[in-house]
């Protein structure tokens, strides 16, 4: 498991003058989908920092539906950012054993898509603060 197993893939969007559609995940792409546990969606208002998340057997896979975000990974000291949301448009799959936070990069609040291997279970995640995985965020 590294930083490189992360995939990342640009999302098409579909637009017209009644609105537009976004596909996130597809049962049928053999490199995204890995199984389905439960989706939920994660507000973050401006500015503000949620993580570190880690999770020992789940995979998660990340879409950012409305506003800006960066994504920051980390594993065995080494980090990898990921910018995603409005106009950059993406889907990002974050193998079990990688930590990752992320922070509103937009002046409104944020909303980021999860869909998950496995159903939510505190016993299998580890939360941590900011500081203990120190990462110069920017303001």
């Amino acid at each position: 498991m590294s930083l490189a197993d992360v995939l990342i893939k640009e999302l098409k969007e579909f637009s017209n003058e009644q609105g537009s559609v976004q596909h996130m995940l597809r049962a049928d792409d053999p490199e995204f989908y890995r199984g389905f546990g439960e989706i939920y969606f994660s507000t973050i208002n401006p500015s503000v920092i949620k993580g570190w998340h880690c999770h020992r057997d789940q995979i998660s896979v990340l879409s950012c539906v409305h506003g800006s975000v960066l994504l920051v990974l980390h594993h065995a000291g080494k980090f990898r950012e990921v910018q995603f949301g409005d106009g950059q448009r993406r889907l990002v799959l974050i193998p079990a054993g990688i930590d990752y936070a992320w922070q509103n990069r937009g002046p409104e609040p944020a909303i980021l898509a999860n869909c998950s291997t496995h159903v939510y279970d505190p016993a299998k995640n580890e939360k941590r603060a900011l500081d203990d995985i120190h990462f110069n965020w920017p303001t």
